[in-house]
């Protein structure tokens, strides 16, 4: 009420594109302030999410794990001068990756679906931040299973994530290392 009453009666909804967070700044910001480039490409969709017999299967290493345009899009937001700010993000989420993969593991070993599902759902957004989009599809799946308390194949599920994320792993320090 007391932001309502203050004027803030706008909001974006998740999950959203940068396109959409770059509409919403451009109405409400004054335009002397507006920084924000005239076109922001959104990135494709996603993957589909993964099925049970995709699951078992290892990651198509013909698959970029990351897609670039979300690391390019995060690139854009770098003012000169400072630090960068791919770097800090990147940094940011391999320190937290381990901590979910662990709780994603400790939900499937317990069969706790709430456990799985919020895991799931914080490892899914930050995967796809980043672009690691085929990571997110089958965090997105997990999640889905555990909000469905359907945790037939979670196991295969999980191991399907632990492959993502090792390349996309990878593909990150690269990344990093030539910021």
């Amino acid at each position: 009420e007391r932001c309502q009453a203050a004027g803030m009666d706008d909001y974006l909804s998740k999950p959203f594109e940068q396109a959409q967070l770059a509409a919403i700044l451009e109405r409400w910001l004054p335009p002397a302030r507006n920084t924000l480039p005239q076109s922001v490409a959104a990135p494709p969709p996603p993957p589909a999410p993964a099925t049970t017999s995709d699951a078992a299967a290892p990651p198509d290493p013909t698959v970029a794990p990351l897609n670039t345009r979300a690391l390019a899009q995060i690139r854009a937001l770098q003012r000169t001068g400072q630090p960068s700010v791919l770097r800090k993000i990147i940094g940011l989420y391999l320190e937290s990756a381990p901590a979910l993969l662990q709780r994603l593991r400790e939900a499937v070993a317990a069969g706790d679906s709430e456990a799985l599902r919020q895991a799931a759902h914080s490892f899914k957004s930050s995967s796809a931040n980043l672009g690691a989009t085929q990571l997110a599809a089958h965090c997105k799946e997990l999640e889905h299973r555990g909000r469905e308390r359907n945790l037939e194949d979670v196991a295969a599920l999980l191991r399907a994530v632990e492959s993502h994320y090792v390349r996309a792993r990878e593909a990150l320090i690269v990344a990093m290392e030539q910021e």
